[in-house]
């Protein structure tokens, strides 16, 4: 059986994730030289907050599988 740790690194081999967080984390760099940097600010922020959630409900599904 593996750890709680094991399943979350594992849902965030996935493709997807993998760019939409390089996508996420472009957008929050990129955003400090836009004309508008507070609103590139949140959209970036929740991109990230998708990605979190998305590999938190992913990796905790698949441990509660295991146990």
């Amino acid at each position: 059986m593996h750890s709680i740790w094991y399943y979350l690194a594992e849902a965030c081999e996935d493709f997807c994730v993998i760019i939409l967080t390089i996508s996420g984390i472009m957008l929050f760099l990129l955003g400090f030289l836009a004309e508008n940097p507070e609103e590139t600010w949140i959209q970036a922020a929740t991109i990230l907050m998708a990605i979190l959630m998305v590999v938190l409900v992913g990796g905790v599904s698949n441990y509660r599988k295991e146990c």
